[in-house]
């Protein structure tokens, strides 16, 4: 793991490592909520403060192999039941 943030409720952390894929787990069950593919190793993952929204930056390279890094946001909403 190279990164992690819990959500504004504490209810689901996300992860960044190595793997092209960044996890949302549920803190509670350990299970995983979502999964979102990546194209290179995460260095930073944050929940917005108050709403289901997740920023995250990685290590991405150009077509020319030049580090050209990446900032994403997600926005998550849960499978409500």
């Amino acid at each position: 793991v190279r990164t992690l943030s819990f959500s504004h409720d504490s209810v689901y952390v996300a992860c960044g490592s190595e793997d092209p894929v960044l996890e949302i787990n549920d803190v509670a069950s350990g299970e995983r909520a979502f999964g979102i593919p990546c194209n290179a190793a995460m260095n930073t993952v944050s929940w917005h403060p108050t709403r289901m929204l997740l920023a995250f930056a990685g290590d991405d390279k150009d077509k020319l192999g030049r580090d050209e890094g990446s900032l994403r946001i997600f926005g998550y909403q849960p499978n409500l039941h």
